[in-house]
């Protein structure tokens, strides 16, 4: 396994062959089908550059409730209380990322660490340019495209 990579297949080719069986039984729903953007409409084309674990509801959340005593404050109170929240919150972040031995969080680096031991049961190829073949212990194996910064397995 390869940074979390487990998938046998490309995704983009699986979508490809479905859409040549697609073309064969019906052709107008294939040609309709290929017009649409398919960055938008199909798990094979989504972009994968989007790597955070934080989940962007629950931060809303976390920051609603903890300014809920100051919604019923006048405005410039309301702004003032919010700012010197903030401001603390910050402060207190960076305190604590002075302790950090490296230079990404432990919950990062723990991550990165898991990732490095696995990896070490992997076997990379260049196959072109900037791709890569990587064969696992376990059977599996991935195509990387470093320049892309792209994988097979679509994580």
């Amino acid at each position: 396994m390869y940074g979390g990579c487990n998938k046998k297949y490309n995704y983009t080719l699986v979508f490809q062959a479905e859409m040549k069986k697609l073309q064969d039984l019906s052709g107008p729903t294939f040609d309709w089908l290929a017009r649409l953007n398919l960055m938008q409409r199909c798990r094979s084309h989504f972009r994968t550059h989007s790597k955070c674990d934080i989940l962007l509801n629950n931060m809303c959340e976390a920051f609603n409730k903890s300014i809920l005593d100051t919604k019923d404050k006048p405005i410039v109170t309301m702004l003032e209380r919010i700012r010197y929240y903030i401001m603390l919150l910050m402060a207190s972040r960076r305190k604590a990322m002075e302790k950090w031995a490296h230079d990404v969080g432990p919950r990062v680096f723990a991550t990165l660490e898991k990732l490095k031991k696995q990896s070490a049961l992997c076997i990379p190829r260049l196959t072109e340019d900037s791709k890569y073949e990587v064969k696992c212990f376990g059977g599996t194996h991935v195509v990387i495209d470093l320049r892309n910064r792209s994988c097979s397995c679509r994580q």
